[in-house]
């Protein structure tokens, strides 16, 4: 099993850790997520009949509660907003023309001198360009919040130019997703609080898919792009069992699968 005796994730497409930390302005304590997506390699070993590469294209990160630990949501809390990461600088361009009065500009002279016309002349309708530049947030992933069936508030992860999900959604120091408060102590709680990251069979992007160390016949047999990816499948259903995560049956497209989980411990 990956990670520490409190999490567990699919080996290298995704890693996931979280804890809460008080919360003095809010009287609670902070949720902290760090998750992180990557691209998996699988197939490395001797005795892998198949190698390919698997990405993500979009997931769920969960926070689940039971009745059991008395846990209060404080909702002005929740990080609700679109977040991204990044800055990309925007310029804009204003123009405006002034009209000038050569004969007023001027009037002060009787006799005003040949540059001095043909200052008024080129300060008649003259055109002002003005450029202001701007700043926003553009990240390579977007988040949105959302609750799920259960009533658990999910972040919803995409990328946000239409590529995988490669790094993270968020900043887990300084954004924290949410603050609750717990009735009584933190250490009663009695069924744990997780974190869990979630997405669908359709969610998956198999890619560099190919067999290894078979034989010529073997290879006309499995030849075909639907049974390399029944053998991609197999490889995957084998990774999540191996791990302890749970899913259903993931050649269904629609089929949810657990990619990791962790249990939510206080920093102090």
């Amino acid at each position: 099993m990956s990670g520490s005796n409190h999490t567990k994730a699919f080996p290298d497409l995704i890693s996931i850790d979280a804890w809460h930390s008080e919360a003095a302005d809010l009287d609670g304590r902070s949720l902290h997520i760090d998750a992180s997506f990557s691209e998996a390699k699988i197939g490395e070993e001797a005795d892998s009949k198949i190698r390919f590469s698997l990405r993500l294209k979009k997931a769920d990160v969960v926070f689940t509660t039971s009745p059991t630990s008395q846990v209060a949501i404080i909702q002005r809390s929740v990080a609700r907003e679109i977040s991204s990461i990044g800055v990309t600088e925007i310029t804009q361009e204003r123009q405006s023309k002034n009209d000038f009065d050569a004969g007023g500009t001027i009037s002060a002279s009787p006799k005003p001198s040949a540059s001095a016309r043909l200052a008024a002349s080129t300060s008649l309708n003259s055109e002002m360009t003005a450029k202001t530049h701007l700043t926003r947030d553009v990240g390579e992933i977007d988040w949105r919040h959302k609750k799920d069936a259960d009533g658990n508030h999910c972040w919803s992860v995409s990328s946000a130019v239409g590529n995988n999900l490669i790094g993270k959604p968020w900043d887990p120091i300084n954004q924290p997703r949410l603050a609750f408060r717990k009735k009584g102590s933190i250490s009663d709680l009695e069924d744990p609080l997780r974190v869990r990251i979630i997405c669908r069979r359709e969610d998956f992007e198999i890619g560099s898919l190919e067999l290894k160390n078979t034989s010529a016949v073997e290879k006309i047999r499995a030849g075909s792009h639907r049974n390399r990816i029944v053998a991609a499948e197999a490889a995957i259903r084998f990774i999540l069992e191996q791990e302890g995560l749970d899913h259903t049956d993931i050649s269904e497209k629609f089929s949810k699968i657990v990619l990791g989980e962790s249990i939510v411990f206080p920093e102090d």
